[in-house]
Parts: structure tokens; C-alpha cells; sequence
């Protein structure tokens, strides 16, 4: 198994589109690409954040449900 990382971002900000492409050294539309770590081949795949799946957002109302129960 490759090694992943997924950002635990709701949505996308400046972090999600600017910081973190510019720190892995990738571009806003790549979100793939082979790096060297400790000499080895590895690849990089950056996730999009976790609003972006519609499960996320029915979390958000069960839970305001629940709030006002």
C-alpha cells in the first residue's frame, strides 16, 4: 500500500487551493504525482476536501436534527 495523506478540510479555502498544492509542490488542477521520499519512488495523490461528498452534508443535518431534539 502507498503511503496517502487526505486533508481534513470541510471545504475548499486558501489552504486546500493554494497552501498545500504550493508546500507538495503540485499545481490547483494536479492531484497526482510521483515524488522521491528518502530515495524511493512514491506517489502523491492529494484528496479533495470532505464536503465535496454528499454524505458530509446529511452528517451535518442528522446533526442539527439531533441538536434540537
Amino acid at each position: 500500500m502507498e503511503p496517502f495523506h487526505v486533508p481534513l478540510f470541510l471545504t475548499h479555502g486558501v489552504h486546500t487551493t493554494e497552501d498545500i498544492p504550493k508546500i507538495l509542490g503540485i499545481s490547483r488542477e494536479e492531484r497526482k504525482r510521483n515524488v522521491k521520499v528518502d530515495g524511493n519512488d512514491v506517489t502523491l495523490i492529494y484528496a479533495e476536501p470532505l464536503a465535496s461528498d454528499p454524505v458530509i452534508a446529511d452528517l451535518a443535518y442528522r446533526r442539527a436534527i439531533e441538536a434540537l431534539e
